[in-house]
């Protein structure tokens, strides 16, 4: 039957006689249909069928558009095999047609529908094997018109739209990990840091110094190679972008502990700025990746040559950084290394939190509380 046919498509009613009650209510339904143009065959509307019951019903399912089955605890029964035998004939040989006609499709049911009322059965009712199908209550005018509208071959549900397009795929934002270090591991680890060193003329007639000393000379010497290589452009001792970051962290510290950090690692903005010079692209989602080093400097350790170096620092708006080492209990420095600094960070560690350049201190930092 095509969908929405005006053929009055053919409905065959099967059902147990549970009660008088039972006959009138499925007597009922079936009047209802044939009301609405379905063609419903009831044994009702017979008297006796020239061939036979037997006959009678199997012409009727084969025909049929439709099976509905009426079903109650009676019927289950029944179907299932679970009567007394010799009684309800009818009913057991209409499951057995049911049952054939299930098994010559392979399980595949496009005719038969469960029907229930809605007092007096439940969808425990079902056959077992029709349990999975959509079942319909005939005393229910909601579900009585969506029986009726899939009988006509008319889906009473909304009307599928079409297939749209598929969304496209997101592009996921290219991400670049950059690595940066001015900080040769190996090397600082033969070099040794021991820490740092303020120099300043007496008048304040220059610029202040900060020298980073290290035990091993050769190792010293090697790191201001590689500064100047790295660092400084046309042979001018200029830190060109400001990319060596320096940074003075002051604690609270008390006693013995009592003291601050200074972290020597990568200036981002500045490495950034050298590569957007090189015309290469980075953008803010990108991956940085630096290394950076720490040393805990006591305060009683030169702390008075540290305000004078920040004074000074704060009238020239510049510094030097010198590498120096120790020999013979004496601090000596490289001749020919002097870098021209513009920045560096003095904070407090009560302002740095996870994430921060500076945050490596923390766990250190946790220790000595």
């Amino acid at each position: 039957m095509s969908q929405g046919s005006n053929t009055n498509p053919v409905v065959f009613i099967s059902y147990t006689h549970d009660s008088e009650e039972h006959l009138d209510r499925v007597l009922a339904f079936s009047n209802r249909l044939r009301a609405d143009g379905i063609d419903a065959v009831l044994d009702q509307y017979e008297e006796s069928p020239p061939e036979g019951w037997p006959r009678w019903m199997d012409r009727q399912v084969r025909n049929a558009d439709y099976v509905l089955m009426i079903c109650t605890p009676l019927y289950f029964k029944r179907v299932m095999g679970e009567e007394i035998p010799g009684q309800g004939l009818g009913g057991i040989w209409e499951s057995g047609l049911i049952y054939q006609h299930l098994y010559n499709e392979g399980g595949i049911n496009n005719k038969f529908i469960p029907i229930l009322f809605s007092e007096g059965s439940t969808h425990m009712d079902i056959p077992t094997p029709l349990q999975g199908a959509t079942r319909y209550i005939a005393d229910n005018d909601s579900s009585f018109d969506r029986l009726y509208w899939r009988l006509r071959g008319v889906p009473s549900t909304a009307s599928r739209p079409p297939l749209g397009p598929l969304r496209p795929v997101e592009e996921k934002e290219r991400k670049t990990m950059f690595y940066t270090s001015l900080i040769d591991i190996d090397l600082w680890n033969k070099a040794a840091w021991r820490g740092c060193a303020y120099l300043y003329t007496p008048d304040s007639s220059l610029p202040p110094a900060i020298a980073l000393l290290f035990e091993s000379e050769n190792s010293a010497k090697k790191i201001a190679e590689q500064w100047k290589r790295d660092l400084t452009k046309e042979d001018v001792n200029v830190d060109f972008y400001d990319e060596l970051r320096i940074a003075i962290i002051h604690t609270d510290l008390k006693g013995e502990n009592a003291g601050y950090f200074v972290t020597v690692g990568t200036n981002l903005d500045g490495f950034i700025k050298r590569y957007e010079d090189l015309n290469i692209e980075v953008a803010h989602s990108d991956l940085f990746m630096a290394v950076s080093r720490i040393h805990f400097m006591s305060k009683s350790i030169n702390s008075q040559h540290q305000q004078r170096f920040f004074k000074d620092y704060q009238k020239f708006g510049e510094y030097h950084i010198q590498i120096g080492y120790i020999k013979n209990q004496e601090i000596a420095f490289i001749d020919d290394f002097m870098l021209k600094k513009l920045m560096i960070e003095e904070r407090h560690i009560s302002d740095i939190t996870e994430g921060d350049l500076d945050s490596t201190v923390l766990p250190l930092y946790q220790e000595m509380i």
